[in-house]
């Protein structure tokens, strides 16, 4: 039944092709898809070829389908894999004539692969099947594997940087830094990976660098970059600008206002967005350090008040942009920009546990968490109103909704 239920679909799929393209699925030279498996299989294998009783195909894919049942481990990876064995042989078409991998050949060969070329996959996979659509806001942060350090070793947890679609709510891609404080020379890096053409990219405080700015806009991309105690002179520039601005008279106010308010979970939020364009902070306090930084249009201020039951708080933030001073889009983009912590981040910690790993081996902390990210764009994909972890529960007790899940056209498997 779910073969068949396979088998219509991919007809389906290339009937609607030929009809509309003209294209033919049997001929290479007139159609070549990005589906999750072509890219995989670009993917080197490590291993010599001596002894090799598994395809680096066989154990990328049963990981990626024991992770989207709920594995966490080497250990309940081969578990699981061994529960969806006959599923694996009739619906990916995986021969597995040595059945399952061990635990021991999944740590060793995810401890061995190039996590450099896995990304790549990931990146080709995600922008081949999904649209990056313009305007929106390109999130990159950076997120440590507190667990992931060898037993004796002193150096410090690995940290790896995600790039996050907004509006699509995808992980576009991952990329391991050095630690946070090189994150400054990774995130080009890795935006020459990406295709971020007319989208905000926005970052932390850590990312305002002019290197960075500079790479965002040679991507033909826009920047949104937080302004901290990192970047001093600037960061004092702007306060007292803004300071010399709160004084003025409110009949002539040249700054551009926005006001949200929020109340949910037994607290009250009001933040206030104030904008002002190069020109105008340049009248007003002269933005002289500002004119190192390429194409910049404006600057921001954020004053977000929150009240509790325990009192009265307020943060002040700041950011430069070269998109013009609009405070409310503005607004969008800044509030934009913290979907990566709460809808990427804090979601790999609670549901994939990814901050209790203990994987530590070579290059498997990496690897794995592209694993985790690649589950998790599956999973979002899937469009049920289900929490991900009910996904993930009934992608381990029900088979057919595996199926479901994977054949999802916003997925491309095949």
């Amino acid at each position: 039944m779910l073969a068949a239920t396979r088998a219509t679909l991919l007809n389906a799929f290339e009937h609607r092709l030929t009809r509309l393209y003209g294209v033919n699925m049997s001929d290479p030279f007139t159609f070549s898809p990005v589906t999750l498996i072509t890219v995989l299989k670009e993917v080197p294998d490590p291993r010599i070829e001596r002894g090799k009783k598994f395809s680096l195909l066989e154990i990328l894919l049963t990981a990626i389908c024991a992770v989207l049942a709920g594995s966490e481990t080497w250990n309940e990876i081969q578990d699981d894999a061994e529960e969806l064995l006959d599923w694996f042989r009739e619906e990916l078409g995986l021969e597995l004539k040595n059945g399952i991998p061990s635990h021991d050949t999944y740590r060793r060969v995810f401890s061995l692969m190039d996590p450099l070329e896995f990304q790549k996959a990931f990146i080709q996979w995600v922008q081949g099947v999904n649209e990056i659509l313009q305007g929106q806001v390109i999130a990159i942060d950076g997120k440590t594997l507190r667990r992931a350090i060898q037993n004796g070793e002193q150096k410090s947890s690995i940290h790896l940087i995600s790039a996050w679609a907004s509006e699509n709510g995808l992980v576009l891609g991952q990329m391991k830094s050095e630690g946070k404080a090189n994150e400054i020379r990774t995130i080009p890096k890795f935006l020459d990976l990406l295709k971020v053409r007319g989208c905000i990219v926005s970052t932390d405080a850590m990312g305002c660098q002019t290197e960075v700015a500079e790479k965002i806009l040679e991507k033909d991309a826009d920047y949104l970059l937080a302004v901290k105690g990192n970047q001093d002179a600037l960061h004092e520039e702007i306060q007292a600008i803004f300071t010399q601005e709160s004084v003025r008279c409110t009949h002539h106010r040249k700054a551009k206002h926005h006001e949200t308010h929020e109340k949910a979970h037994g607290r009250e939020e009001t933040r206030r967005y104030d904008c002002l364009s190069k020109h105008d902070a340049r009248n007003l306090g002269h933005l002289d350090i500002g004119n190192r930084w390429p194409k910049l249009q404006s600057i921001c201020r954020v004053i977000s008040t929150r009240k509790t039951s325990r009192g009265e708080t307020t943060a002040t933030r700041y950011y430069i942009s070269s998109t013009p001073a609009d405070a409310k889009k503005q607004a969008q983009a800044i509030r934009a920009h913290w979907g990566v912590e709460n809808d990427v981040h804090w979601v790999l910690d609670v549901e994939f546990r990814e901050d209790e790993s203990r994987m530590r081996k070579e290059n498997s902390p990496v690897n794995f968490g592209m694993i985790r990210r690649l589950a998790l764009n599956i999973l979002r994909a899937e469009p049920s109103k289900r929490s991900l972890k009910r996904k993930r529960r009934r992608c381990y007790y029900h088979p057919e909704f595996l199926v479901k899940v994977l054949t999802n056209q916003a997925v491309g498997l095949f």
